[in-house]
């Protein structure tokens, strides 16, 4: 088995993927830490304060993601990640039809469609939360201390981190899993942009090609 390289991911794509996860983290432990160990006092609230301008930071990067996503070089582009005659072949199973090259596979390419787009209401709904309750952000002004649907917009962002929180572990526990399994370095490739792979007839025509 030959393992080939190729560079797929540009520095952009990369810092939005970093900054999203990383603030992604930060969220999670601050939101966990605040509701779980600390039940008064100053603690927790400099620990909501801080998940608010996490919050802030994660809608920074996403929506830089999302510019990307139409401005930036090939495989950066949602026009990229849509592969939609591949996903109708996985819900009729016919899984081993599927071609793929280089980028994203199919099947994560539709994982990460409905993250960007859950991340996205939880981004609008913490905004407008942290207005309602903490008197933070760019709808401060207009929407502090204004609880009629703060419960109701609590209990979505709340089921919108859930889905997050499993994304991230469903996420971590793919890449290790891929690791072991393909002996492919797959966690790096956000970190230096190249994708690693088995070499397939496809790439040794594109080789031939090139030469």
């Amino acid at each position: 088995m030959k393992i080939i390289r190729k560079k797929i991911y540009g520095i952009t794509q990369r810092i939005c993927h970093l900054g999203i996860g990383f603030f992604t983290i930060v969220l999670i432990m601050s939101a966990y830490s605040a509701n779980y160990f600390y039940e008064y006092g100053l603690i927790r609230k400099s620990l909501w304060i801080s998940h608010v301008f996490a919050g802030f930071s994660l809608t920074f990067f996403l929506v830089l993601r999302i510019i990307w996503g139409f401005l930036g070089p090939h495989h950066a582009r949602f026009s990229s990640m849509w592969k939609f005659q591949e996903w109708r072949k996985i819900l009729k199973g016919k899984t081993n039809s599927i071609k793929w090259n280089w980028g994203h596979h199919p099947v994560a390419s539709l994982i990460y469609f409905i993250f960007y787009f859950n991340i996205l209401l939880l981004c609008i709904s913490g905004i407008i939360l942290a207005a309602i309750e903490h008197n933070l952000g760019p709808l401060a002004q207009n929407l502090y201390d204004q609880l009629n649907y703060s419960v109701e917009l609590k209990d979505i962002h709340e089921a919108l981190s859930l889905s997050i929180t499993l994304f991230v572990a469903a996420h971590l526990s793919a890449l290790l899993f891929h690791e072991v399994k393909d002996k492919v370095p797959v966690v790096q490739s956000m970190f230096s942009g190249y994708q690693y792979k088995e070499e397939s007839g496809e790439d040794k025509n594109e080789n031939d090609n090139n030469t």
